[in-house]
């Protein structure tokens, strides 16, 4: 994928800001033994990022309850940017440390979310 092409006056324009970063990002997040960690979340794709405010607005329990482990699955990386967890160890987690990650995930990628009302 190009990321320069050139605008409407011919001026090469840098797109590299409108996709996500597969840079990982340091957050804290608090064990359920006390002890604070580090822990790495990216920013996801839009297509993922829509996805889970679909999963998580539905009425049906058993589609709603999979939207954390889903986006924790998406989120969460290592240092190196692997993924950290597989959707099925996501969906494992201990609810304190999945309500954490996504709090995590969200401050990346909806920082102005509520600020400018844009879902």
């Amino acid at each position: 994928m190009a990321l320069e092409r050139p605008d409407a006056d011919g001026l090469i324009m840098d797109r590299s800001a409108l996709f996500v970063s597969a840079q990982p990002v340091e957050k804290k997040i608090t064990a359920p033994d006390g002890t604070e960690i580090s822990v790495h979340v990216r920013e996801v794709a839009d297509s993922d990022w829509m996805r889970y405010v679909a999963v998580s607005a539905s009425n049906d329990p058993d589609v709603q309850g999979g939207a954390r482990a889903f986006l924790i699955s998406k989120g969460w990386v290592n240092a190196d940017g692997t993924p950290a967890a597989t959707l099925e160890e996501s969906a494992n987690l201990r609810t304190i440390v999945a309500r954490q990650l996504v709090a995590r995930i969200i401050e990346l990628n909806a920082p102005d979310r509520e600020r400018k009302g844009n879902a």
